[in-house]
């Protein structure tokens, strides 16, 4: 008798593992009790050579963050970066970069930001850079290397299946 009960809960435990398997298949991608997270650069739809311009970084479902690292390449003989200005809806330690090593310019600009209180921004602007057009280029998140585009929750968690979306040029004079 008591073998028949262990194997009963053996198949109990069993069924219910395969089930927990079964519903995890199931659900989407990101975050199964939140909304999947994005950083997006804007668009920029003119630009004449010689202009300043802006590019807008903006997020959704931005909640409970507690880190961000963001790391955005360009080609440094088309683009010159000028300076960022953050919407002040971060709150904490704010480290934008543009790297210069020996004077050479690296064409990237690297974000670090933390808090120790969460930031729940939700769907806004998170800051915004500043370039000189000299020439045709594209912005591009650097997603090759693990860590470079990064988000973290407030427990230092990294938050999985983050989209960072490109930005797109069009109408360059």
């Amino acid at each position: 008798m008591i073998s028949i009960f262990h194997l009963s809960v053996t198949k109990c435990s069993r069924i219910v593992g395969l089930f927990i398997l079964f519903i995890s298949f199931c659900l989407p991608a990101d975050d199964a009790f939140g909304q999947q997270v994005s950083v997006t650069l804007g668009n920029i739809s003119t630009c004449t050579v010689g202009d300043t311009v802006t590019v807008p970084i903006s997020v959704q479902n931005f909640n409970n963050v507690g880190a961000v690292s963001l790391e955005l390449n360009y080609d440094s003989s088309a683009l010159t970066f000028v300076d960022f200005n953050n919407s002040g809806l971060l709150t904490g330690t704010l480290i934008v970069n543009n790297p210069s090593p020996a004077g050479i310019r690296s064409g990237k600009v690297l974000v670090s930001w933390f808090s120790l209180t969460s930031s729940n921004i939700g769907n806004g602007l998170l800051m915004n850079f500043r370039f000189k057009a000299n020439a045709t280029s594209s912005l591009n998140w650097n997603l090759a290397v693990v860590g470079q585009c990064e988000l973290a929750d407030e427990n230092g968690e990294v938050i999985n299946n983050v989209v960072f979306n490109k930005v797109r040029y069009r109408d360059w004079e």
